[in-house]
């Protein structure tokens, strides 16, 4: 039996106790740092650990409850349908973001015991259980020197269990426990939040979205484009681009769309220091953001400035070689080292003269800076107007960019929750951290529609905006055109 012990750096000492004991009777552990092989990447080895494990012992103690290394280390085990027992070292009141793995444990009989052998029962008895079925997917939680049971919620009483070894079926588990990169930092959008701002556009901020719409649909002049129309502009993985209006200008002479599906998994900036997680040898992955200062959170996370960020310098190249100016996002700057798009041409590369002709340059404002883009991200505030154009605020990637992540982030989200729905980027920041971006939330996690991840995380959707000169020659042309192929 394969055992990956998962623990905070508190509790090292224990760790290498249970250790002995567990490979005294047999079994064999993966112990980090013990078992790092030299000159491997860290993360690659704790991925490798739990890939290649038959179960995971968390060590469960204050300092793992708030550990952000530990909770990658669960959910990793989990989106791999990995087995976990729980070794409650000491009372915790749960975090949300493990309550959410582990509310559904059995908890057993308490009785008093003395050191590590009740969980070597434990594991011995898991590995007499699955030797024959090791797709079995149970969890289980074993206080520190005693047996515990769970109560039943809503008053329902405990349930008395005979067995040490609850085996529960991989899919009822993962229905029950799992809550994928969506755990913490949940937020609302903020009234202060900024709307673009373009001449091109001339919309007055002091009017409505409803205003607006009202507006529009009094007369258009220029072209045939409504609220929720549906445009085809440029190519993107080789398919075609749809896009939805979702904005209209008091005059009726731009539009604001964007994109009907999430066209691409992508980090919103690298780690600047060009590794996660790591700087001049010393590794992060257990350290909260509250400890680092906003310098390191981008050197290290990556940074939330959309000015700055790497995902709004390519949504604006057209060329096939991208110009960053500083740290490029290669996969190593990436939180799992996958989704690198330093190599990748720019995201307008794919458009012709002719649909370039119909962007505008459009003044963004995030935050306290104003930047003059072709492409951008919504902000929180930006939302309303899908609403208002009655175009869904929820989506799904398309099969090109499904088959282009190598995270597996969606493919996860999608069996677990049997939603189509992905989480995609905003370009406003969250105020708390500077290494944090707000992202429109999936509806199976929460009710909540924002929630907010560190840049440099790799396996969220870009769902691009622009603006439309709808008093362009092209633009008719592209109506039309976009009308005969519905």
């Amino acid at each position: 039996m394969r055992v990956f012990l998962s623990h905070s750096s508190n509790e090292e000492e224990i760790a290498s106790e249970v250790c002995s004991c567990i490979e005294a009777n047999g079994h064999s552990c993966f112990l980090a740092p013990r078992d790092i092989r030299s000159g491997y990447e860290y993360a690659e080895e704790i991925i490798n650990g739990i890939d290649n494990c038959d179960v995971m012992l968390l060590l469960l103690s204050e300092s793992a409850n708030n550990s952000p290394h530990v909770l990658r280390e669960v959910e990793r085990a989990v989106s791999k349908k990995k087995s976990i027992i729980v070794y409650k070292l000491e009372d915790v009141v749960l975090s949300k973001s493990l309550e959410y793995f582990l509310m559904t444990h059995q908890w057993l009989n308490a009785k008093p015991n003395k050191g590590h052998d009740e969980i070597i029962k434990c594991i011995n008895e898991f590995a007499e259980n699955h030797s024959d079925n090791p797709d079995a997917v149970p969890e289980q939680t074993v206080e520190h020197g005693m047996l515990s049971e769970k109560k039943k919620p809503s008053g329902r009483g405990h349930l008395p269990l005979k067995i040490l070894a609850v085996v529960m079926t991989a899919a009822a588990l993962v229905a029950a426990v799992i809550i994928i990169f969506n755990l913490t930092n949940i937020s609302n959008a903020s009234e202060s939040d900024p709307v673009i701002s373009s001449e091109a556009q001339n919309t007055n901020t002091d009017s409505t979205p409803s205003e607006n719409t009202a507006q529009s649909n009094q007369s258009n002049t220029e072209s045939k484009v409504k609220l929720g129309d549906s445009l085809s502009i440029g190519k993107y993985n080789g398919e075609p681009i749809k896009w939805r209006v979702i904005h209209i200008s008091d005059d009726n002479k731009s539009a604001v769309v964007v994109s009907e599906n999430i066209l691409t998994m992508k980090a919103y900036d690298a780690a600047e220091g060009g590794k996660y997680n790591s700087s001049d040898g010393n590794d992060y992955w257990s350290t909260p953001s509250s400890d680092i200062s906003p310098e390191l959170q981008r050197l290290i996370r990556g940074d939330n400035r959309w000015k700055l960020s790497n995902i709004r310098t390519w949504l604006n190249s057209a060329k096939e070689n991208v110009t960053y100016t500083d740290q490029a996002p290669i996969a190593k700057a990436m939180s799992e080292h996958k989704n690198g798009y330093n190599t990748e041409p720019g995201f307008l590369n794919g458009f012709t003269e002719d649909e370039l002709s119909v962007i505008t340059s459009t003044e963004v404002k995030t935050g306290d800076s104003t930047t003059s883009d072709m492409v951008f991200l919504l902000s929180s505030d930006e939302l309303q107007w899908l609403y208002d154009a009655d175009v869904s605020v929820y989506a799904e990637p398309t099969q090109a960019a499904v088959e282009q992540d190598s995270s597996g982030w969606y493919k996860t989200n999608k069996s677990v929750y049997d939603t189509k729905d992905h989480f995609w980027w905003l370009r406003d920041a969250d105020s708390s951290d500077s290494c944090k971006v707000h992202l429109v939330n999936i509806s199976y996690i929460t009710d909540e529609r924002i929630t907010s991840k560190n840049a440099g995380l790799e396996g969220y959707g870009i769902r691009p905006a622009m603006t439309i000169d709808l008093t362009a020659e092209k633009i008719n042309s592209i109506t039309e055109k976009t009308n005969e192929i519905n």
